[in-house]
């Protein structure tokens, strides 16, 4: 079983990854191949799918994110994870994992006056489809993994805003899902 984000960031073969105030972003590439496993949530994750498929198995529930597609984690569970490449391109698996934490809610809160509408009983967790806003964000992070020492935090700080805006404005439930998460 991997940590996740703490043996992808510094496992064996360490993943692309940028840091913002412990909270990591990480890409993930496979070519070619099938990935199986099962990783340890330490932080709640958002998984972004850009190319090919991931089977998650979370608790009894099974959801395949596929292609344009994403899914919120709960910290502090397991998750077994079967990712495969599109078969139509090279097999190539692409995604963008991001490490959600408290803080960084609090400030998107504070900053974005976003009216925070009341949850009424629990958000369950589910595949949700990106909008154009959302892919375009996805694409622009890419050039960040090239070269690390361009990625300024205060840079990073503003794309992982940009993010939640980009949630909070084109896919209500899963803005209720992560909102669900900064409830004690």
């Amino acid at each position: 079983m991997i940590k996740v984000p703490t043996s992808l960031i510094s496992g064996p073969t360490p993943q692309n990854a940028l840091m913002l105030d412990g909270c990591s972003i990480i890409e993930q590439c496979i070519h070619s191949m099938e990935a199986k496993g099962t990783m340890y949530l330490e932080e709640h994750l958002l998984m972004i799918v850009l190319e090919g498929s991931a089977t998650l198995t979370y608790g009894k529930q099974q959801y395949v994110v596929g292609k344009n597609e994403m899914i919120l984690l709960k910290k502090a569970t397991a998750v077994k994870y079967d990712k495969m490449g599109n078969p139509d391109n090279d097999n190539i698996y692409d995604s963008l994992m991001f490490s959600i934490k408290d803080d960084l809610l609090k400030s998107f809160l504070a900053m974005s006056e976003i009216k925070v509408p009341k949850i009424e009983g629990e958000i369950k967790t589910g595949v949700y489809p990106m909008n154009e806003c959302l892919v375009a964000f996805a694409n622009s992070m890419k050039p960040y993994f090239l070269d690390h020492s361009v990625v300024q935090p205060g840079q990073l700080r503003l794309k992982i805003m940009e993010l939640l805006y980009d949630i909070a404005e084109g896919n209500r439930n899963m803005f209720l899902q992560i909102l669900q998460l900064h409830e004690p």
